[in-house]
């Protein structure tokens, strides 16, 4: 059972990691737009 909780923690910190590099992709995306536009 403790195997299993460990394997489910590993699972959602993934799952966490990728959903904070997607948002800060997406921030820093956004920046760069906003840079863009801020530049012409």
């Amino acid at each position: 059972m403790p195997k299993f909780t460990a394997l489910v923690e590993r699972k959602s910190l993934w799952q966490y990691v990728q959903i904070k590099q997607v948002q800060e992709s997406k921030i820093i995306e956004s920046q760069t737009r906003l840079g863009a536009t801020n530049q012409l």
